[in-house]
């Protein structure tokens, strides 16, 4: 899905002189076309996230069409502040472009694990925030995004993501909502279940009133983030705010850690 990203943007900046690509020193064996084809208009900062922001808002003030690219963590937590300040305050039309999401980079340890990115961006307005979940969704988000006159942030999970439909709502009474790293295992687990499920791609704003979920008695938020800034939040206060009787249970990871040996997939279990 990453490289489906890139090859889009690649493609925009044929037809496109206002878009400019910024990395933090990230992308071997990926974006070097991009450098090689537009050197004018790509951008290798170094591993200085504050300074990809800040740039990148520069250009977007010059009216230039720029997409930052870097590891998830480093791009929204680090660059914090910038991201606040830089973008958001001033409604730049600037995509930050994240790659792997929750537990994708566990063999990096926790500084590398991605639970708290987009709870932590979605409390910033004028924010967008999508997440794929398969090949296909690529390019509409992209377009999304391209076209935007406002701050966007889409956070791409490793490998191709899932190759089922996006929902199955309306055959039972218990109902699976994922995204991201962790559709894959959400949708193994509505299958093993006889649940119906629902994969989100677009996290904020959070908005789910195109679905009826009155018939629901459960439903399972299953995510690779914190839930108390996650899914499993902004769905509690959308059953709150719809009058929804649904109970809704929480399977998602509490600390940065899992235990030696324990993959995701048996956490989730």
């Amino acid at each position: 899905m990453r490289n489906k990203f890139i090859n889009l943007i690649h493609q925009e900046m044929a037809l496109n002189d206002s878009v400019v690509f910024l990395t933090a020193d990230m992308g071997i064996n990926l974006v070097e076309k991009l450098q090689k084809d537009y050197p004018d208009r790509f951008h290798n900062v170094g591993i200085a996230e504050q300074n990809l922001i800040g740039i990148a808002a520069g250009l977007a003030e010059s009216g230039y069409r720029p997409f930052a690219y870097t590891i998830s963590n480093f791009i929204t937590v680090r660059a914090l502040e910038q991201i606040r300040n830089d973008l958001v305050l001033h409604e730049l039309p600037v995509t930050l472009v994240g790659t792997s999401t929750g537990f994708d980079n566990a063999p990096l340890g926790p500084t590398h694990h991605m639970l708290d990115d987009w709870g932590i961006l979605s409390g910033l307005p004028s924010l967008s925030i999508f997440c794929p979940a398969q090949i296909s969704s690529i390019e509409p988000i992209f377009r999304s995004c391209l076209n935007s006159t406002l701050p966007t942030y889409v956070r791409i999970p490793k490998g191709v993501g899932v190759s089922k439909p996006l929902l199955n709502i309306g055959s039972a009474d218990r109902l699976v909502i994922s995204y991201g790293s962790a559709s894959s295992f959400a949708l193994e687990y509505a299958q093993e279940n006889g649940m119906d499920y629902l994969i989100l791609e677009q996290l904020s704003p959070f908005d789910l009133s195109e679905w009826d979920f009155t018939n629901y008695k459960e439903i399972i938020v299953i995510e690779d983030h914190f839930p108390s800034i996650g899914m499993y939040s902004k769905l509690c206060q959308f059953k709150n705010e719809k009058n929804l009787n649904s109970k809704v249970i929480s399977i998602a990871p509490t600390t940065f850690s899992l235990k030696v040996g324990v993959a995701f997939r048996d956490f989730l279990r």
